[in-house]
């Protein structure tokens, strides 16, 4: 990812914050994988004795932190583990729910899911940290706000597949508004757009913390995707 556009100073935020670099996690396994995987989130769930961390290293170790009192590795909550099971169906056939992982509990353990996390790119909207839940007027000023910047970095991505884990609204109406179909649904009724010139195509979906099954997001999504896959590959 270019300097110019994970620059601190091009991304103004008014509060008193950390900086949370994103984008593709591991250039080397991006380039072997297909397809090209960018998963968009709110903001990060920034805490306060972590200070100037960035994405990419955290999704590279498998979605944890290094603890500073005990310089052990913590694990975080389900919005990774489920994230990567949703990865492994994505880029392994499309497997179903209960043959999605290798055994119970697998993808419960940083160590199973770094391979996997470093296969993808993924970004927040707000690239300063926030709490558990994010205010929603907040981020649509923010995305206003930084249109052209967040517009820049996922271009210089250029991903195949974009899931918005609960940033569809604002791929469609703020960052790329007025030129993405807004009607097109999977036979699941999941909304799904091909850019007609920078050719992804991005689903509006759930964030994986979302208050539904496990079981139903996980074939939700892989439904769709197995859908569009004539779509969601490389030209």
């Amino acid at each position: 990812m270019a300097a110019t556009i994970l620059k601190k100073d091009d991304w103004q935020f008014a509060e008193d914050k950390n900086f949370i670099p994103d984008g593709i996690v591991d250039e080397g396994q991006w380039k072997t994988v297909s397809p090209k995987l960018l998963f968009i989130l709110k903001e990060p769930n920034d805490r306060d004795d972590y200070i100037n961390w960035d994405l990419r290293e955290f999704c590279a170790r498998g979605a944890c932190f290094n603890d500073k009192k005990t310089n052990a590795l913590r694990e975080v909550d389900t919005t990774w583990p489920l994230l990567t099971r949703w990865t492994h169906g994505i880029l392994h056939r499309f497997p179903c729910w209960k043959d999605s992982e290798p055994q119970p509990g697998f993808f419960l353990s940083h160590e199973n899911r770094a391979p996997l996390l470093q296969s993808i790119a993924a970004i927040n909207l707000k690239k300063s940290g926030g709490g558990s839940s994010t205010d929603p007027g907040s981020l649509i000023t923010r995305v206003h706000e930084q249109r052209d910047l967040l517009r820049g970095q996922i271009e210089e991505i250029h991903p195949d597949l974009i899931v918005c884990c609960g940033t569809g609204h604002e791929l469609w109406n703020v960052l790329y508004a007025g030129e993405l179909p807004a009607n097109d649904l999977t036979a699941n009724g999941t909304q799904f757009a091909r850019h007609p010139k920078l050719n992804w195509t991005a689903i509006s979906y759930y964030h994986p913390q979302a208050r539904y099954p496990h079981n139903f997001l996980y074939t939700m999504l892989i439904d769709a995707v197995k859908e569009l896959r004539p779509l969601a590959k490389p030209e």
